[in-house]
């Protein structure tokens, strides 16, 4: 059941019961599913490729473009999934439901995905072709039910935890229980495997189908168990459900998240930087082949190395949170982490040769270094999720609204978009530096240049972008002080009181009811900039009556979709530009829309970006689709110049 639109729910009632901070027995049921959710995925992601095309005998490129596919399909859905999981009202609350119906669709669909229907009546282009559409439809499936539960899963741990460092705590023991997950997940199966297929060789297909169906049902049935405690004993805040507070548009909400909280601004710009680094797990095969020149077995020694430190120092790190802060820890953990990186061009170039003990001691070293940071985890980290979950909290102060699920979605979107720059990006580099499989007798050849720009992307690429992230978090904001403000500003706004906003240092009026004049401090009846109401203003076209409460709040809204520019010249000729203006931007992204797709068929270089590239035209249609509907509904409305003004003012203010 979606919420209600009238803001009158929103009222906060001084008696209303509040739920006591989670206990350390109530965090370890709530983390423990991440266990299984991480072994699922981590058991998934390494082994489905391989196994579609060496086990089942599907083609690679066929599987590729169901992928691209899956995620053109999905990424747009993000940000309607985000608004619909923040705008769920139900008895059971905005969390629970989702993970209740889409828990077992996930574990279930882990142990399905394996086993296409084989028909011995087809040809075996017709059963590559089954295959193929069997796998995009599961993967497909397999993607939106992960995100339908890690997203609820992550706005559930942030709502039960609205104190500094009990939210690094709880998120500390996700982490611990996903490297676990992770560990085993990547760990077991090829281990199986080898156990009852001691020869060389490619195992038989039944022996690698049984090993995936006992794994992936004990995956299921740990996961369903674990989820299913972790409902029964976490409660979820009853007040956060009540002050939720009415649905707000899809696009002026992410605009809103992107443009105008600044917290998030520089978060979201240090994890894409992080998550834009030539991925580490992809690259490590070339970097051990053929910068090293070592065997296959140190691939899964050093991956090992690196998950198993960061799990023995996640309390370490946990332990500098606690006394120090939150952006002093991760600060230091991406600073260790940008050396460990500049220092893996270090082995195989600078300092031994191929395949020498010295190599092999400084590659595990680096490699321990490196694991010891947690960067390895990288969206799971627990001081990203923690520092994540205080930039919501901030914008809760800022709108009223708790917005978790949104807030997740857009990172979960640029998270995707970088990854055309940690995988596609980097193996299109090693095409460039022409990287050869095999020669004729089988054996790993690469040339110097190729051998030293391996490392490069693996090393010094990867550390620069990690210390520019480092750069980026020290603007960031939200100190425990800071935060302690933050969280005691919102209840007292919530009881309709003006509240001072501590990082961009200006008033807050109460978000759903209207101001009263006795509580509104000295000089917020002077918000409005009266140097833009100036004589260019077309008042035939505006109004001047002011709005209802609940008017006010859609107005100002809707008034969230168009940039200083397009209000300023609305106020000169109307509502009637602004719809011209987006529609004008809508044949633009159609236009680019015919181009990408003109580009993805004739020009096969542009192949590995297009999916991307149609994903960011398909979401500006989307947005400016959506611009044109706010623009015609204000349109029909009479919008008081005040009201727009005070948006020009507020751009103003944050230099938009």
């Amino acid at each position: 059941m979606s919420r209600p639109a009238s803001v009158e729910l929103l009222k906060i009632k001084d008696d209303q019961p509040k739920l006591p901070p989670p206990t350390l027995a109530e965090m370890f049921i709530f983390a423990f599913p991440a266990f299984p959710g991480a072994m699922g995925a981590a058991f998934y992601n390494v082994n489905v490729f391989y196994y579609f095309t060496n086990t089942i005998g599907a083609s690679l490129n066929s599987l590729n473009l169901a992928y691209s596919f899956d995620m053109i399909f999905v990424v747009l859905l993000f940000p309607i999934f985000g608004w619909l999981l923040d705008n769920t009202d139900t008895r059971w609350g905005r969390r629970k439901p989702w993970l209740l119906c889409c828990t077992p669709l996930l574990f279930l669909s882990y142990m399905v995905f394996w086993f296409p229907p084989s028909i011995s009546s087809l040809t075996s282009d017709q059963q590559s072709t089954l295959d193929t559409v069997w796998y995009g439809i599961w993967n497909c499936l397999i993607v939106i039910s992960t995100f339908l539960v890690s997203t609820p899963y992550c706005s559930l741990g942030v709502e039960i935890t609205p104190h500094y460092i009990e939210r690094s705590r709880l998120f500390g023991l996700v982490q611990a229980f996903s490297m676990l997950g992770w560990l085993i997940g990547v760990g077991a199966p090829p281990m199986l495997v080898g156990a009852f297929n001691p020869t060389s060789g490619n195992a038989p297909e039944h022996l690698v189908k049984m090993i995936y169906f006992i794994f992936s049902a004990v995956i299921c049935s740990v996961g369903i168990v674990s989820f299913s405690m972790m409902l029964y004993v976490i409660k979820e805040p009853t007040d956060v459900s009540i002050t939720s507070g009415p649905s707000i548009p899809i696009a002026a909400g992410i605009r809103f998240a992107l443009f105008y909280n600044r917290p998030f601004q520089l978060v979201l710009i240090a994890i894409t930087l992080i998550n834009a680094t030539p991925y580490f797990m992809s690259l490590l095969p070339y970097w051990v082949n053929s910068t090293l020149g070592l065997s296959s077995m140190w691939e899964g020694v050093l991956l090992i190395t690196t998950i198993l430190l960061g799990f023995i120092c996640l309390p370490a790190w946990y332990l500098l949170t606690a006394r120090t802060n939150k952006i002093v820890a991760f600060q230091t953990m991406l600073l260790l982490g940008g050396i460990a990186f500049l220092l893996m061009i270090v082995p195989g170039t600078m300092l031994g040769g191929m395949n020498s003990v010295t190599t092999k001691v400084l590659a595990a070293l680096i490699c321990s270094f490196y694991g010891s940071t947690g960067l390895s985890m990288t969206y799971n980290n627990f001081l990203y999720l923690s520092i994540q979950g205080d930039a919501i909290d901030y914008d809760h102060l800022l709108t009223g609204l708790r917005r978790e699920s949104q807030y997740t979605n857009i990172m979960q979107f640029f998270n995707w978009l970088a990854s055309v720059f940690n995988i596609t990006l980097p193996f299109d580099i090693l095409s460039i530096l022409h990287y050869n499989s095999t020669n004729s007798t089988g054996v790993v050849v690469q040339t110097e240049g190729c051998r030293t720009g391996i490392a490069i992307l693996i090393g010094p690429t990867a550390g620069l972008m990690v210390l520019a992230c480092m750069i980026a978090m020290y603007f960031y904001p939200i100190t425990q002080q800071v935060y302690d403000g933050i969280i005691e500003n919102i209840q007292k706004n919530q009881k309709g009181l003006t509240v001072f906003d501590p990082i961009m240092e200006k008033w807050i009026p109460p978000h759903f009811e209207l101001c009263p004049a006795e509580i509104m401090p000295p000089g917020l009846e002077d918000l409005i900039d009266r140097d833009l109401v100036d004589s260019d203003v077309n008042t035939t076209l505006l109004s001047e009556q002011p709005l209802e409460k609940q008017e006010r709040f859609e107005t100002r809204w809707q008034l969230y979709h168009f940039s200083r520019w397009e209000l300023a010249y609305t106020m000169k000729y109307g509502f009637n530009f602004l719809v011209q203006v987006n529609v004008a931007f809508i044949l633009m992204t159609i236009c680019s829309l015919i181009l990408v797709l003109l580009l993805w068929a004739f020009w096969t270089p542009f192949a590995d970006y297009a999916p991307y590239c149609l994903i960011v035209v398909v979401f500006y249609f989307f947005y400016f689709g959506s611009a044109i509907v706010a623009a015609w509904r204000l349109k029909s409305r009479q919008i008081p110049v005040d009201e727009i003004d005070q948006h020009l003012h507020f751009y103003k203010e944050k230099q938009l």
